[in-house]
Parts: C-alpha cells; sequence; structure tokens
C-alpha cells in the first residue's frame, strides 16, 4: 500500500504541474477563478510532496543511513521560529541530521500549533546531557483529549474540532524522527495546551 501510495503521488506530478500552468495563464488576467485554482493547485501540490516524503521515509529502514551531516541545529530553529514568529529558548546545538528533513520536522510542528493554539507558543531547545538534543513546542490551546494522543501520529487522522488540514503533519514529524533515531511524545500541559517533545541523538552511534 505504501509503494502504490508513493508511486500514484509520483504520477499526479505530470497533470499537477498542467495544471499549474493553466493557473498561470489564467491568473495573468486577474481572474478569481484563476487565484483560486492556484491556491488549490498549490495545496494539492504540498500534499503529494508531504504524501511522497512520507512514503520514502516509511519505505526505508529506521535507521542512519550514513547520509546525514554535521548542522547547526539552533540556526535551523531559529529561522523556523522567525518565520512563525514564535518564541524561541535554545542552547546551541550541532548535530548530525538532515537538514532539509529536521526544517520539515520543526516546522510541521509550529504551524500545527499555530493552526490549533493560535499565537502563544513557545519553542525550547536543549541538551539532554545523555547524547540527544531536545525540541519542544509548547502551546496555550486546549489541548488534546488524551483518547487522540497515539492516533495524532497516524497518517490522515484529524482531530474532531477541526477538520481541515492534510492530516499527515504530524505523521511526517513522527516519520522523521525516528528516521533519526529518534522519537516524539505528547502530553497535555498543565493549565491547558498541548507540548510536542521531540528526542534525536547528536550524532551517528
Amino acid at each position: 500500500q505504501k509503494t502504490m501510495l508513493a508511486n500514484a503521488s509520483h504520477e499526479l506530478r505530470s497533470p499537477l504541474m498542467r495544471i499549474q500552468m493553466a493557473a498561470a495563464l489564467l491568473e495573468q488576467n486577474d481572474s478569481a477563478p484563476g487565484r483560486e485554482l492556484q491556491r488549490s493547485v498549490a495545496e494539492l501540490d504540498a500534499l503529494v510532496e508531504e504524501i511522497m516524503t512520507l512514503s520514502r521515509l516509511e519505505l526505508s529502514p529506521n535507521v542512519i543511513n550514513g547520509e546525514l551531516k554535521r548542522v547547526d541545529v539552533t540556526a535551523i530553529a531559529a529561522e523556523e521560529c522567525a518565520r512563525g514568529q514564535v518564541e524561541l529558548t535554545a542552547v546551541h546545538i550541532v548535530a548530525e541530521v538532515d537538514a532539509r528533513l529536521l526544517r520539515r520536522l520543526l516546522r510541521n510542528l509550529i504551524e500545527n500549533a499555530l493552526h490549533y493554539a493560535g499565537r502563544d507558543i513557545r519553542v525550547e531547545l536543549n541538551d539532554d546531557g545523555e547524547g540527544h538534543f531536545i525540541l519542544q513546542v509548547k502551546d496555550r490551546g486546549p489541548g488534546i483529549p488524551e483518547a487522540d494522543h497515539a492516533q495524532v501520529f497516524e497518517p490522515f487522522f484529524r482531530l474532531s474540532r477541526k477538520g481541515n488540514g492534510s492530516g499527515l503533519g504530524l505523521a511526517l514529524v513522527r516519520s522523521i524522527a525516528v528516521y533519526h533515531a529518534g522519537s516524539i511524545t505528547l502530553r497535555n500541559r498543565a493549565g491547558g495546551g498541548a507540548c510536542f517533545k521531540v528526542r534525536i541523538p547528536l550524532a551517528v552511534t
């Protein structure tokens, strides 16, 4: 099923490109249908990209594949927090990771928090002193029902209180963490809100 999904997503690329070209022509005339079509194509393109990335990660062995490089994790966190306009508290962390995937992980967590919790969000980056870095995204939203804590990381699962979104963001976050021999946990915060905690090794062992 995963292979079929990955292949189907790949085949969608060609018709998507043709639709995008047609939408661009319509948009040149500054038409509302053209702008709406362009927006819809962009959403579909992002969904296909997430499906392809998720499929690639889940089809690969859950071990480090030797392609990781030393990356300034704090710099990535600072850039993504600035992009989302959220607060960052961090120590300087350098780790052997896939920079593109780590950026996607943090961006998905921040966007998820913004979507469900509004602006009261804080990101924390620390060294646990045991050979891992800890990345936490905390919000003061309504929290997540405990019965849904495991399911939120499943592909296409959506919380009932808000049904929009692809339902792939947190599934991709978990796959990226596992790909790096790491983990992610979720808990509700005292006083309200949720905390997503990612733990990833600093170096390949």
